[in-house]
């Protein structure tokens, strides 16, 4: 790194410590719907978008993306629990008609990455502006997947900080792009990555182990756990799928994976009786699991999407919504790191709730669970700075519009030092 390029960094970081008292607002700007392809003034300066601040992105039924992001502008409030909320942003120029699914990532440099693949497999990708902090730019293409590709894709960090986006075909086959070295946010040419089980479903999860290397895990539909990690001597590249054990029969398709406050990985799964099981990263081992284990009984109206996150402190939480919109969460045993405590109830979202969320940090470190209602409504729900690993009261925080689909992922711009630390 040059001197340039330090002054630069230590700039980034001294914007983002002083404006930590003010994360956990969102920041909105007008919208000019006589001209919905171009950018509307914002009410904030392209300043005001720290480093690391957060952003959620939604898809409606026209396949238009908005997004809505942290606001740093504002005086300080201490008050979090009435974060100020305006309204979201139109992002022009989103190429990808009917995209299977969107994913969010950060490139080696940090800078924060919107991925999507079309109907036709194709990968497309934007990055965030190096001049306008906070809006996404140069919408690429990233060549085609394959013919067999199905509709699950995830993005993670190898553990030299590269990006990967990875996907499965329907034949079970993987396919991986990574972030070619030296260039950053750019990608190399899409990889096959050998073959999962011919039984495999469409549920994949990307993360990493406690000493960075990264996994992508599947399970097939005899509820079986397959896992492929990347090649401690090749970054970038994968290794062979390998068995991790049976979940029970009765597993849901819905997966999630995260990290413990020590860095052990954990993957979370709730089945069709709404059980929590989870499997941790063998202590000592890394790149291997332990056995699958019970995490207690959600509730029996529980749904069956699942969301994880860190709080602030960065304990582990994992998140749920039940059939009457209630959220439930569970977190890690303080005293023994790798373990569960016992279901919490974390209130009623509200009556107009869709069964999607997703969970983030912002800036400050501050965990926020959000969700978008059948109307269009984004609500959101942050977590209690005064009590560690609890939350408060669900918030409204404006409308997406009325046409808004399930799809939302939650993502940072630019991160400070992004590089993963090796526990």
């Amino acid at each position: 790194m040059n001197k340039e390029q330090k002054l630069l960094q230590r700039r980034d970081f001294l914007k983002v410590a002083s404006s930590a008292g003010v994360a956990g607002t969102l920041m909105g700007v007008n919208i000019f719907s006589s001209h919905p392809n171009v950018f509307a003034h914002s009410e904030t300066s392209a300043d005001s978008i720290a480093r690391g601040s957060l952003a959620v992105f939604a898809i409606d039924a026209k396949s238009s993306l908005w997004s809505v992001a942290e606001n740093h502008s504002h005086p300080q409030v201490e008050n979090y629990s009435h974060p100020q909320v305006a309204s979201w942003r139109f992002v022009p120029s989103y190429p990808v008609a009917a995209p299977q699914q969107i994913v969010t990532g950060n490139f080696v440099n940090g800078r924060l990455g919107l991925f999507a693949i079309s109907a036709n497999n194709h990968l497309w990708y934007g990055t965030e502006s190096m001049v306008m902090p906070g809006v996404l730019r140069r919408w690429q293409h990233g060549g085609n997947v394959a013919s067999d590709y199905i509709t699950r894709i995830a993005a993670g960090n190898f553990s030299d900080g590269r990006l990967g986006v990875f996907a499965i075909g329907t034949g079970g086959h993987l396919w991986y792009i990574t972030e070619k070295a030296g260039w950053p946010e750019t990608l190399g040419t899409w990889q096959r990555g050998g073959k999962v089980a011919s039984d495999y479903s469409t549920q994949i999860a990307v993360g990493n182990f406690a000493n960075g290397q990264l996994a992508l895990f599947a399970i097939d539909a005899g509820n079986h756990l397959w896992y492929i990690t990347e090649n401690a001597s090749q970054p970038g590249t994968l290794g062979t799928w390998q068995r991790g054990g049976n979940v029970k029969n009765d597993y849901s398709t819905q997966i999630a994976v995260g990290n413990f406050a020590n860095g052990q990985l954990g993957l979370f799964a709730i089945d069709a009786g709404n059980r929590l099981w989870y499997i941790t990263e063998n202590a000592g081992m890394p790149g291997s699991l332990g056995d699958w284990q019970r995490g207690g009984n959600v509730k029996n109206d529980c749904s069956t999407q699942i969301a994880v996150g860190r709080f602030a402190n960065s304990h582990l939480g994992l998140f749920v919504i039940d059939a009457r919109n209630h959220l439930w969460y569970i977190t890690e045993n303080a005293s023994q790191p790798g373990t569960l405590g016992t279901w919490q109830h974390g209130g009623n979202v509200a009556s107009d709730y869709s069964t999607r969320i997703a969970v983030g940090n912002f800036a400050n470190g501050q965990l926020g669970l959000f969700a978008i209602g059948f109307g269009g409504h984004l609500w959101y729900i942050i977590e209690d700075v005064v009590h560690p690993g609890t939350l408060r009261m669900w918030q409204r925080g404006g409308n997406v519009a009325n046409d808004y689909s399930t799809q939302i992922v939650v993502g940072n711009y630019t991160k400070v030092e992004y590089r993963r630390q090796v526990l």
